[in-house]
């Protein structure tokens, strides 16, 4: 691609910030930069966008984790060079997949929004069979948090039109409630996986399940156990690149960004993802403009971003660790 016209490369440079804006990035800062423009994004990362004579390029840089890096490659490589471009397509090129090596249909799990502050805590789970996961690499279904929101959207679709699923959609002033009870977010988040495993299990008569490892088994099995449900349970930990997981994670963040979006507009304000700086500054917005009672509808007291902004006292354990 030859090197753009100004007008050409500020279009391009709107349309990649667009797609990170869509996908859940902010962007803190747009600045001009020696041959092009620089986007420094929320969670720490920075994309640097050059016209050079070859044509438009890209460098990302940051500390990021790993899959928000790929995340990023993504998008911005479907718009314009990276030197990533090549080894991103082919390593996120959607694999038709199931771990346990079944012939027969299986249930994956998988959940959203337990290390986001702001939003619900979501758990799903889909039935799967060899032949839907042939049609499903097809879609594009994969590990969720190597694909761009759109992407995610999309596949969401089609598994919704194509899969039997079930959903928990624990919004945060039900999940203030409920986290005590349980007294750890890992027991919480097993009787969530339970809940909708048996629910598809009821269904549809499908007993082999497949978890990504978060606790131990039990967490999980327990649940099983009080009902005498016949479920052949396993756990791995990567296990996003079965299948079923996949199409699984991929419902999960469709359902958590869907309510995270709803909550911004019951709120009036932008609720960023995550747990960095970018949340924290609009925690402590929030928190000034209407209080701890209205906050706890937005986000998750547990975490310790709310005792670092003055919502409620920091615990003996959060004080030791200081």
């Amino acid at each position: 691609m030859p090197k753009l016209t100004p007008e050409g490369f500020e279009t391009l440079v709107q349309s990649i910030a667009d797609a990170l804006t869509s996908s859940g990035w902010n962007i803190e800062e747009e600045r001009a930069i020696d041959y092009g423009v620089s986007l420094k994004l929320g969670r720490g990362g920075t994309v640097n966008l050059y016209n050079g004579k070859a044509g438009p390029k890209a460098v990302i840089t940051g500390k990021l984790l790993e899959h928000e890096q790929r995340e990023i490659e993504a998008i911005v490589a479907a718009r314009v060079e990276t030197p990533k471009k090549e080894e991103t397509q082919n390593a996120h090129a959607a694999k038709s997949c199931s771990l346990l090596g079944l012939k027969g249909p299986w249930i994956g799990s998988d959940e959203a929004g337990k290390g986001d502050f702001f939003g619900p805590l979501v758990v799903s789970a889909c039935v799967m069979t060899p032949e839907l996961a042939e049609q499903a690499a097809k879609q594009g279904v994969r590990d969720s948090k190597s694909m761009t929101q759109r992407e995610v959207f999309d596949a969401a679709n089609w598994i919704e039109a194509n899969c039997q699923t079930r959903s928990i959609v624990l919004l945060p002033e039900a999940y203030n409630t409920r986290y005590p009870e349980y007294g750890n977010l890992n027991t919480m988040l097993g009787a969530m996986h339970a809940k909708v495993i048996l629910a598809l299990h009821e269904a549809t008569k499908v007993r082999d399940c497949l978890t990504d490892r978060f606790a131990k088994d039990n967490v999980i099995t327990t649940h099983f156990v009080s009902v005498n449900a016949p479920i052949k349970f396993t756990s791995m930990t990567k296990a996003e690149r079965d299948t079923g997981v996949a199409a699984a994670s991929i419902i999960a963040r469709t359902k958590f960004v869907e309510a995270v979006k709803e909550l911004s507009h019951q709120a009036t304000m932008e609720l960023p993802l995550g747990a960095g700086a970018p949340v924290k500054k609009a925690a402590k917005e929030m928190l000034r403009l209407f209080g701890p009672d209205e906050l706890q509808k937005y986000v998750k007291m547990h975490f310790k971003t709310a005792a670092d902004i003055g919502a409620r006292p920091y615990t003996a354990k959060e004080l030791a660790n200081r």
